[in-house]
């Protein structure tokens, strides 16, 4: 029988620079973009599609074909809607050399609370002796305890509450 050619007769591995991706991000927020390659690390040329089974990952380019070269896959995520909690997904590449796969692990955390102080709001002159009481409001909705702090510009000044239960406000003296 007639020899094969040279690029049909040498095995045409897959070769993928990873086989996991992980990223954390906060309820709200798309995850910053990943990437990783794809090369043909035989010889002659490699056909590859790449797919995904998450509605929260996209990939480009889609498809491509590598003489030895590396090809980069860029993973954009689209996270902003996903609940907090760790969420998995498979990145299929497909070639004429067999498939290889990237797990994707996103972890989502839940936003960070935020305390909205109300009074005083910074313009205000408290007196040094008098009672205030401090307001704020928070998102989202915390349970716990908080410190106030009073600074004068950026220095430290005094505590009004040092381990306090969160309600709407706390009275301290200036």
């Amino acid at each position: 029988p007639p020899a094969a050619p040279a690029d049909l007769a040498v095995p045409r591995p897959l070769g993928v620079s990873t086989s996991a991706l992980t990223r954390i991000v906060a309820q709200g927020q798309n995850a910053a973009s990943q990437s990783f390659q794809v090369r043909n690390s035989g010889v002659g040329s490699l056909s590859y599609n790449v797919s995904d089974n998450a509605s929260w990952i996209s990939l480009s380019p889609a498809s491509g074909v590598s003489a030895g070269e590396y090809d980069t896959i860029n993973v954009n995520y689209n996270t902003a809607g996903l609940s907090p909690g760790t969420h998995t997904g498979t990145i299929t590449i497909s070639s004429t050399a067999g498939n290889k796969t990237v797990g994707v692990t996103m972890t989502v955390t839940p936003p960070p609370t935020t305390l909205d102080v109300r009074f005083p709001n910074g313009g205000d002159r408290l007196q040094k002796g008098t009672d205030y009481r401090v307001k704020w409001d928070w998102s989202p909705n915390y349970t716990g305890n908080i410190r106030v702090h009073v600074y004068r510009g950026n220095a430290y000044y005094a505590t009004l509450a040092a381990n306090e239960p969160v309600h709407h406000g706390t009275n301290g003296t200036i």
